[in-house]
C-alpha cells in the first residue's frame, strides 16, 4: 500500500518497522572488564530498562541480551538508562549507561569501560538519536536533560568519540528529533517560549569540535506536534514522520526538509484518525523507526 498519493514520485512506499534494537555485533579490545554469564558468539541484541520515573534501586536496572545464531543468549545485567541507545562500532557493541560507556566484545565475558566525568552524565538516553558520521569513524548520542537554572533556555547534551577519545558538550536546544546522513547529524528543535516555533539544525563533528548552524524551520498552527520517528536521508533530504493534534483528529504526515534548509519544507499526508485511537499514538516504542522502500 503506498503511503503517498501517486502524484508524488519521491518516495514509492514509507513503512514503520516495527522492530527491537537488532544489531549485528563483531569484536574489539577491551580493558577495564565486568563478567557476564556465558560466552557466545552474538549477532543480535535486545535491551531491556527501567524507565526514568521507576528508578527504585539505585539508578535502576538494565538488562542486555546478546543472542546467537542458534538462539543462545548472554545476559549483562547493568544499571538503567531509560530508551538506551545500542550503537554497533568497529566490530564492538557500545552500551550507554549514565556514567560511562560500555564496549562489548564477542565471543567473550569481558567488558571494557570508559567513565565520564560529572559534568558528562545523563539521565534518559533515546534509542533513535544514535549513530555513527564521518565515514563510521564517530559515534554519537543526544540526550535532552533539563531546563537551565534561569529557565531560560533547554539543555541537551551530546556525547561522542572514537577508538581513542571521547567528548560531551551542552547544546542549549530542546531536541524533538534527531538523525543522520553519515556524514552530518540533524535535528529539529522548538522554542522555550514559543513551542510551536521550530528550528533545525545541522551538526558537524570534527575531532574535539562540534559545528553547528541553526535556521528558523516553521510556526506550527496546530494544537501540538510528535514526532513519531527518526530523521533518516532521502537523496538531499531528511525525511521522518510526525503528527498533528488538529482538534479532535491526528494527522500523520511525512516531512521532507533540504538538509541545507534552502528551500521550503514538504509535508506528505500519510492517515488522519481519532484522538482516542491509540494505535498510532506517538509513544508506541514499536513505532520508533521509518524506513523508506525504493
Amino acid at each position: 500500500m503506498n503511503l503517498l498519493n501517486d502524484n508524488k514520485p519521491l518516495i514509492s512506499r514509507a513503512c514503520l518497522l516495527f522492530v527491537t534494537l537488532v544489531l549485528i555485533i563483531a569484536g574489539c579490545s577491551s580493558s577495564k572488564t565486568d563478567e557476564t554469564n556465558s560466552k557466545i558468539e552474538p549477532v543480535a541484541a535486545i535491551y531491556y530498562s527501567t524507565d526514568l520515573p521507576n528508578e527504585k534501586i539505585g539508578d535502576g536496572l538494565s538488562y542486555l541480551f546478546l543472542i546467537d545464531q542458534q538462539g543462545k543468549h548472554m545476559t549483562i545485567k547493568k544499571r538503567g538508562l531509560e530508551l538506551n541507545s545500542i550503537i554497533p562500532y568497529k566490530g564492538a557493541l557500545l552500551l550507554n549507561q549514565k556514567n560511562e560507556l560500555l564496549s562489548i566484545k564477542q565471543d567473550s565475558d569481558l567488558i571494557k569501560s570508559t567513565s565520564f566525568e560529572e559534568d558528562c552524565k545523563v539521565y534518559a538516553g533515546y534509542g533513535q538519536s544514535s549513530g555513527q558520521v564521518n565515514d563510521q569513524n564517530t559515534f554519537y548520542s543526544i540526550y535532552n536533560q533539563s531546563f537551565s537554572s534561569d529557565r531560560k533556555h533547554y539543555i541537551s547534551k551530546i556525547r561522542w568519540g572514537d577508538q581513542t577519545n571521547n567528548y560531551c558538550k551542552d547544546i542549549n536546544e530542546y531536541i524533538e528529533v534527531s538523525g543522520d546522513d553519515g556524514s552530518s547529524i540533524y535535528f529539529i528543535s522548538s522554542e522555550t517560549e514559543d513551542g510551536n516555533k521550530k528550528s533545525f539544525h545541522k551538526l558537524s563533528l570534527e575531532n574535539d569540535k562540534l559545528i553547528m548552524t541553526k535556521t528558523f524551520l516553521e510556526q506550527v498552527k496546530t494544537d501540538g506536534r510528535f514526532m513519531f520517528t527518526k530523521l533518516i536521508p532521502y537523496s538531499n533530504d531528511m525525511v521522518g514522520i510526525y503528527a498533528d493534534l488538529v482538534g479532535a483528529k491526528v494527522e500523520l504526515n511525512l516531512i521532507q526538509i533540504d538538509k541545507d534548509n534552502k528551500t521550503p519544507l514538504k509535508k506528505h499526508p500519510l492517515v488522519q484518525y481519532d484522538r482516542s485511537n491509540s494505535h498510532y499514538y506517538f509513544f508506541n516504542k514499536e513505532s520508533i523507526y521509518v524506513s523508506i522502500l525504493q
